[in-house]
């Protein structure tokens, strides 16, 4: 396995990951309070960014085509790399995104939106896709315009890019240093290891040769595994970030706290979250099954499964080559045998 990793490409990943800012909200992360104190001033400079964001709102929910998997600027950046383009700097990625042509972009957007699971080529699947209504109709609306108007749509974001990053870059350069250190200390494997991201399973059933790695700011706190596992030639695309291993650490299994486990006590007392536990324990099925199954959307489906996934209750996993959701009996016995410990049960 081939690991690359590149300051300057981190460092494009974290300025194309700006618009997300606007829609996340940090204090749904499930965090411990020690951990919350370690990224407090992360989530003070988040706060002042997101208010900076604001004025921008209504051309962003124009332009930005976001997903639980990236955007579509990033999948341009990435479509880009794969062509042997590697840009140093914002200023040499505008004009090769604008000469993306309006066809590929077309094939990136249907690429992102596609469902787990599903491939979406022709505009019939598109509008196929937008009649489900657990899509909301804004989005839908949203969607359909950047489809029949793809090159308006990134020059907007281009156009927007250049307006926000130089609002950004003083909060980008405060955590800069512990980006670049990060980097050159990082052992991903390392990092991943004990964690609820079994990728190292993941990786040796990918049969994919190549690893592309972004590391980010802690602004960005996201952790995604990423690839088209119909092209065996195109990487894995691994996104994390400065202080990662401060949450994945500290979720190790032999590392019970009492905040971890009221991390977990709190998961389970969500009867939708617990409903998911249950499915995944009893079946394979993947986000919109279980959102069928439930009566919600996919992307809460998603929202809650991350909430789970933060409190260690799930863990990403390979079964059969495939790569799913497992829950983790091992965690959850730790917790009840702490509980009875506790009380004396």
């Amino acid at each position: 396995m081939d690991i690359f990793i590149s300051k300057h490409q981190s460092k494009i990943m974290d300025f194309l990951w700006l618009p997300s800012i606007s829609y996340f909200d940090p204090s749904q992360i499930d965090l411990t309070f020690e951990e919350r104190q370690t990224f407090q001033e992360v989530f003070n400079d988040f706060e002042t960014i997101k208010k900076i964001l604001e004025p921008y709102t209504p051309r962003l929910h124009k332009f930005y085509r976001g997903a639980n998997h990236g955007h579509i600027i990033d999948s341009i950046y990435r479509y880009l790399l794969e062509e042997g383009h590697d840009p140093k700097t914002m200023e040499e990625l505008y004009p090769l995104v604008l000469a993306v042509s309006e066809e590929k972009i077309r094939s990136l957007l249907l690429n992102l939106i596609a469902p787990e699971g599903q491939v979406i080529e022709t505009e019939e699947d598109l509008l196929n896709l937008l009649e489900d209504d657990m899509i909301k109709e804004s989005t839908k609306w949203r969607v359909f315009w950047s489809y029949h108007h793809p090159k308006e749509t990134v020059e907007g974001m281009v156009d927007l890019y250049k307006e926000l990053i130089p609002l950004y870059q003083p909060f980008y350069e405060k955590y800069e240093k512990e980006v670049l250190e990060t980097i050159n200390q990082l052992d991903i494997m390392e990092l991943f290891s004990d964690s609820i991201f079994d990728i190292k399973k993941y990786l040796s059933k990918s049969q994919k040769s190549a690893l592309k790695v972004f590391v980010t700011s802690p602004l960005h706190l996201s952790h995604i595994i990423t690839t088209d596992e119909l092209d065996l030639e195109k990487p894995i695309y691994v996104y994390t970030y400065a202080r990662a291993e401060i949450i994945l650490k500290g979720r190790q299994q032999h590392n019970l706290s009492k905040d971890t486990l009221d991390l977990a006590i709190k998961s389970l007392a969500d009867p939708v979250r617990y409903d998911i536990l249950n499915i995944v324990s009893h079946s394979t099925m993947k986000n919109k099954e279980i959102a069928a199954q439930l009566g919600i959307t996919p992307a809460n489906v998603s929202f809650h499964i991350q909430k789970l996934l933060n409190a260690g209750l799930l863990s990403f996993a390979i079964d059969k080559d495939e790569a799913r959701y497992r829950l983790n009996k091992a965690f959850m016995a730790q917790c009840l045998e702490k509980i009875k410990s506790d009380f004396d049960l």
